[in-house]
């Protein structure tokens, strides 16, 4: 029996015994949500989002810890779907109930300025995403263990950030810890070390030590072809692969930047429509790789994928 058909018999059950508006019927319809969301079907995800976030407001009120969480979880299915604008809202709107709730120090304040902070960084403020992931860096450190894989998650995503500013020694120096934290509580083939194997690639790729790059990249590549193939994996195999062509390109190899390309554009083709951001960056990347032969038109198509190619860690809520 599927998790979504366990979910869905759950959701009767609960219904028939408490009607359609008890806080029960909220937390299960956000159950049913995750199933949808790791499927990849985000739109019927924010459906039931919303369902369930209006039950919450009319059981507890509109500043209820329940409805932040779900504002947040909300953003992150709208960040998945490439709606940067309305997760950053959402996701706003989370935390400060939150914050009013539990205070500034809390896990949970800690996990929002995180997410939110990668929604910045994609959206292009990048010193917001900074400040963001600084300052949940500094709450979990206070909470958690130092090596603990929710600390990882907040290092991995600072690096990212330091790397779009051109901080890369910086960068550098946070992914290896996030790194050395994955590896010890995962081991070597886990999401979570491939998605900081990129960070680290993408890095070095920045720096100029282009052969760097690509090992890690085809590190992460094979191991990810081991796992089982799903929506998660195949979106970060897909990431992988353009990450690796824009390494190839900084070496001017050319024809494996091309074939890494059209594999990372077909990959995301597979997950989502066309009109996904996914979609359209790796379709652009490819068209313009194919429109530039001289070396000059290469040089100049490597500065914009390095400046414009958008690299986020697919968190692991869903």
């Amino acid at each position: 029996m599927s998790a979504k058909t366990v979910h869905q018999a759950s959701l009767m059950l609960l219904q028939k015994l408490f009607g359609s508006n008890h806080p029960y019927i909220a937390g299960s319809l956000l159950n049913l949500a995750v199933v949808y969301s790791r499927q990849g079907k985000y739109h019927d995800a924010l459906l039931l989002h919303n369902q369930s976030l209006a039950i919450l407001q009319q059981s507890y009120g509109l500043r209820h810890a329940h409805v932040g969480t779900v504002f947040i979880t909300m953003g992150t299915v709208h960040y998945k779907l490439g709606n940067f604008s309305k997760a950053i809202h959402c996701t706003e709107q989370g935390l400060e109930i939150l914050e009013d709730i539990h205070g500034p120090y809390h896990p949970r304040v800690a996990e929002a300025l995180n997410f939110l902070g990668f929604m910045y960084r994609d959206k292009g403020l990048l010193r917001k995403a900074q400040e963001c992931l600084e300052r949940s860096i500094s709450i979990k450190e206070q909470v958690f263990d130092d090596k603990h894989f929710i600390l990882g998650e907040a290092l991995n995503d600072l690096g990212v950030v330091y790397t779009r500013l051109g901080e890369t020694e910086k960068a550098i120096k946070v992914l290896k810890k996030a790194l050395h934290i994955f590896k010890r509580t995962w081991g070597e083939s886990h999401t979570a070390v491939t998605t900081t194997l990129n960070s680290l690639g993408a890095a070095y790729c920045a720096l100029g030590e282009a052969r760097k790059a690509v090992s890690l990249h085809q590190t992460a590549q094979e191991t990810l072809l081991k796992m089982t193939a799903g929506t998660s994996r195949d979106h970060l195999l897909a990431e992988t692969r353009h990450l690796l062509g824009n390494a190839y390109l900084t070496m001017a190899n050319v024809d494996d930047a091309r074939k890494m390309y059209r594999l990372a554009y077909s990959g995301f083709s597979t997950l989502y429509d066309e009109k996904h951001w996914r979609v359209q960056q790796a379709q652009r990347d490819l068209i313009s790789l194919h429109s530039n032969t001289s070396k000059n038109s290469i040089v100049f198509h490597l500065i914009l994928v390095i400046y414009t190619s958008v690299f986020s860690l697919l968190t692991n809520l869903f």
